[in-house]
C-alpha cells in the first residue's frame, strides 16, 4: 500500500518536534482550537503547523495527515 516514495517523504521532508505534536493532538481529537490553547499558540500557528505536516506527508486532508503519521511511526 505505501511506495518507496512515502518513506523517502520521511527522511528527505521530516516533521519538525512541533508539526508532530500538533499532530499528535489532532490524533487525540483535538480541534484546533483546543490544540491553540494547549500549546499557547494562535489558531493560525496551528493550522500553519497542520498545513505543513499535510504537504510533507502528501497527505489531503487532517485525517489523512494522522494516519500517515500513526503508518510511519511518527505518532502513536
Amino acid at each position: 500500500m505505501l511506495g518507496n516514495s512515502f518513506t523517502a517523504v520521511q527522511y528527505e521532508r521530516p516533521l519538525s518536534p512541533r508539526e508532530i505534536e500538533v499532530v499528535q493532538l489532532a490524533a487525540f481529537g483535538e480541534s484546533t482550537k483546543q490544540i491553540a490553547a494547549r500549546l499557547q499558540l494562535s489558531d493560525y500557528t496551528v493550522r500553519d503547523y497542520l498545513t505543513a505536516a499535510t504537504e510533507k506527508l502528501c497527505a489531503n486532508n487532517r485525517t489523512e495527515v494522522v494516519a500517515n503519521a500513526i503508518r510511519m511511526g511518527l505518532i502513536h
